[in-house]
């Protein structure tokens, strides 16, 4: 009950930037909304720099007064401020070991799995969000994951607002006793010129790596943009659940051979395929012959075919819906 009245008065004040624990907000939205930002500054023939963040053990060092200061800065009402301090006030950590006891006080942690942790945490990050918000950076958090995205004409601006991004950043994280570990921290940059010079980026005194590869709320996004290290990734899954399945040997995948497993199929199918794509027209060939060879095996057993069976005919008599069909019109999950 405390945590729904708090919801009420507080979510509306809350950044749209932030995805995670939100209602009519997923990871669907987050990343449609990321390759939205990422395509549009593409085609304005504009370098890109995406950032990712990690803070180190973020729920388990979510500072107490600077949830008690967020929510005297979004004027929450005097009772719910009142049961809040109560439900904080007094917490111990305790350890019993060999048939002893320690017991030490706590004034930090939101315990994951809780109800009220993943409010509490998104009101202190909700002060990050909005400080970024306010320099013009595009900014996107879901629960502790965050992403920062940086886009100019030249590799020099984007370093100079990038480095004074990630300063304040810091900052942000030295008042709200969080750390950003920079070494965990990854850069990437996104471009379609040919001739470029990598921005470098530093937090904290340490310089940001570039990568080829970042991954975000389960999808794996390359620098050019194919996908194809990710469909890698989701193919060699479903391979092992294919083989792993009770009927990996006969039908799986096709309803007579059992809708229980033909389900979990087209389930895991549909989790581990995710293409991002605006349009249906820019589908790679590579991904697309990928998808082809995972379904090829499940098509061929489910309808008991020989091997020189085409795949679309293969794909109709066991009724199941070509892969890179369900990437149609965008992301698939």
């Amino acid at each position: 009950m405390l945590v729904g009245r708090l919801q009420w008065h507080l979510m509306p004040k809350l950044q749209a930037t932030q995805y995670g624990f939100m209602p009519q907000r997923g990871t669907e939205d987050a990343l449609y909304d990321l390759m939205t930002y990422i395509y549009k500054e593409l085609n304005l023939k504009k370098i890109v720099l995406m950032v990712s963040l990690d803070i180190e053990g973020a729920f388990d060092n979510a500072w107490w007064p600077a949830l008690k200061a967020q929510l005297l800065a979004y004027n929450c009402p005097v009772n719910l401020y009142g049961m809040v301090k109560g439900y904080l006030r007094d917490r111990e950590v305790i350890v019993r070991y060999a048939g002893g006891e320690s017991r030490r006080g706590t004034s930090k942690g939101c315990i994951q799995g809780s109800i009220a942790g993943p409010t509490f945490w998104n009101l202190i990050l909700d002060s990050l969000l909005r400080e970024l918000g306010e320099l013009g950076v595009y900014v996107q958090a879901f629960a502790d994951d965050v992403v920062l995205m940086f886009s100019g004409q030249s590799a020099s601006s984007i370093e100079e607002e990038a480095n004074h991004a990630l300063a304040r950043v810091h900052c942000w994280g030295v008042r709200n006793k969080l750390r950003f570990a920079p070494s965990k921290t990854n850069s990437m940059v996104l471009t379609k010129k040919l001739k470029y010079d990598d921005p470098v980026v530093h937090m904290n005194n340490e310089q940001i790596s570039l990568v080829g590869e970042i991954r975000l709320l389960g999808l794996t996004i390359d620098r050019k943009l194919t996908f194809i290290p990710h469909v890698a990734k989701a193919c060699k899954r479903l391979q092992i659940f294919i083989r792993l399945s009770p009927s990996g040997q006969g039908d799986v995948g096709s309803e007579s051979g059992g809708r229980e497993d033909h389900i979990h199929y087209r389930n895991r199918a549909n989790r581990a395929v995710r293409i991002v794509r605006l349009g249906t027209g820019d589908r790679k060939l590579g991904v697309r012959k990928m998808l082809d060879a995972v379904q090829r095996s499940v098509a061929l057993k489910a309808c008991r075919a020989h091997r020189t069976v085409s795949l679309h005919s293969a794909l109709i008599l066991s009724r199941l819906l070509p892969l890179d069909i369900r990437g149609e019109g965008g992301l698939v999950v």
